[in-house]
């Protein structure tokens, strides 16, 4: 019987629903549905943010260009490894779709058959996620904000080394075996191995 209903109905059905609201805390605030909560949940598959899946980028990246491309009619171009390092620092708070948006674009605007950091154009993607961005990460643990920090310091390092892990071990002011450790901690995307 459907809910308020005096009769069967037979239906099949599954819903997908996503939030990136704390729904059990809306709940219990009564801002969410508690009967409507338990009919949703379940399976519940917790899909971190991008930016804490920093090692799905460039598999995603791929996918994406492929997509884009053969959306637009073109051979897919390819995406060299510093501008896959650009996307692997970028913090997205847009999350994939913002990945999507700016690798679409960056198909469309690229006249050859590689990427380059111009075609990304990630200034301008991050300039508009302002306040909800920041406000969103101020329910975030402490221990995730220092291991975030770590890892984009150390990415922005490794970028600007151009993947030379003892240049940036020694910016870092710390041992090549310690940078090494960071590195497999967050699946950074180092490039070639010097």
């Amino acid at each position: 019987y459907p809910v308020g209903g005096e009769r069967p109905r037979h239906s099949e059905a599954r819903v997908l629903a996503a939030t990136h609201q704390p729904i059990e805390r809306l709940v219990e605030e009564r801002r969410f549905r508690e009967d409507l909560y338990f009919r949703l949940r379940v399976v519940e598959i917790a899909v971190p943010p991008l930016r804490q899946r920093r090692s799905d980028i460039p598999i995603l990246a791929r996918h994406l260009v492929a997509r884009a491309a053969r959306v637009a009619a073109r051979p897919a171009p390819k995406i060299p490894d510093d501008v896959l390092r650009r996307l692997t620092i970028h913090d997205w708070p847009g999350n994939v779709r913002e990945l999507e948006n700016a690798l679409t674009r960056a198909v469309v605007l690229a006249q050859g058959d590689t990427l380059t950091p111009d075609h990304l154009d990630l200034a301008a993607t991050t300039a508009g996620a302002g306040e909800a961005a920041r406000e969103a990460d101020l329910d975030t643990e402490l221990d995730s904000v220092i291991e975030a920090a770590e890892r984009a310091h150390v990415q922005r390092v490794l970028l600007e080394t151009g993947g030379h892990k003892s240049r940036a071990a020694e910016i870092l002011q710390i041992s090549r075996g310690r940078l090494d450790r960071i590195i497999e901690k967050h699946n950074l995307v180092v490039g070639q191995d010097k």
